[in-house]
């Protein structure tokens, strides 16, 4: 069976395709796994991440789709208004298109069923892939690298996602300000770098993790 994931470059959607695609190769080989948009033609079944699937390959094919959240419903006044109605349609068309559907705890799973009345019987809670990453520690080159690249202060701290309000990136520096004179200088490096936001490819993700504020347990 081919088994096609959806294609999303330099997005949490696309990194998180090609991480279960290669973990599902190794635990079923049987099947092949495609991570390729140009290929959705070959599929026997698709599993997407968005509320944009290709309805145009949905009728052929069965496909899942893995709902994280409906944050623009829980949260709408983060959401401008057309933003909501577009999305809403979008997830609509997309979980009636489905034939399965996923979600990562079962909170999402009461919402989805509540708030877009989906049938519990089609909706199965699966935790979220855990990626891989090396266990040795990069060395100190690649760190500077690193550094100079996103032009990071010595200490800093790191937060992977979109910079949003729903993110809570305020509330974190408001905390770390709250605390001793080192934490406020890393406090006022990061107010700037959030400001910054920058997708990091996979490789230099250890560097970041590694280059990050450490408190006095792990120093």
């Amino acid at each position: 069976m081919k088994i096609g994931f959806e294609e999303t470059p330099a997005a949490p959607a696309g990194t998180y395709s090609r991480h279960l695609a290669e973990l599902l190769a190794e635990y079923a080989p049987e099947h092949e796994y495609i991570v390729d948009g140009a290929r959705y033609k070959e599929l026997d079944l698709y599993h997407g991440f968005r509320p944009g699937l290709p309805l145009p390959l949905l009728r052929r094919i069965p496909s899942v789709m893995t709902v994280q959240n409906l944050n623009f419903l829980r949260y709408p006044h983060l959401y401008s208004l057309p933003e909501r109605l577009v999305l809403l349609r979008l997830y609509r068309r997309a979980l009636r298109s489905a034939s399965r559907l996923i979600t990562v705890n079962r909170d999402a799973r009461e919402e989805l069923s509540e708030r877009l009345r989906i049938d519990p019987g089609r909706i199965e809670v699966v935790m979220p892939l855990a990626a891989r990453v090396p266990h040795e520690p990069p060395a100190g080159a690649q760190l500077e690298a690193v550094r100079r690249k996103y032009m990071l202060p010595a200490e800093f701290i790191l937060m992977l996602g979109t910079v949003e309000e729903r993110h809570n990136h305020k509330v974190l520096f408001e905390a770390v300000g709250s605390l001793g004179e080192r934490e406020r200088a890393i406090r006022a490096e990061g107010l700037g770098a959030a400001q910054r936001e920058a997708v990091a490819p996979d490789p230099e993700l250890p560097g970041l993790a590694a280059g990050r504020a450490r408190g006095p347990a792990s120093a």
